[in-house]
């Protein structure tokens, strides 16, 4: 896992308020390598899919979801 990552993600989703599982953010981190901009396009899919679910905060399955798509 890679802490600078998940401190990227973890500022992003409180600055926009998009409440995330830790489990969800630890599977973007986990896919995300030692790239930031990758960790936020996956974040991006994840609120798409937890919005186009009439959904207010991204799960783990809203995860695997957007990296099922392919990122």
């Amino acid at each position: 896992n890679n802490p600078q990552i998940r401190e990227i993600l973890q500022q992003r989703v409180a600055g926009l308020n998009w409440p995330a599982s830790n489990a969800a953010l630890d599977l973007i981190t986990l896919q995300s390598g030692t790239n930031p901009g990758k960790a936020m396009k996956i974040l991006q899919l994840c609120h798409s899919i937890t919005r186009a679910n009439d959904e207010d905060s991204i799960d783990l399955t809203h995860a695997k979801q957007a990296l099922a798509v392919g990122l």
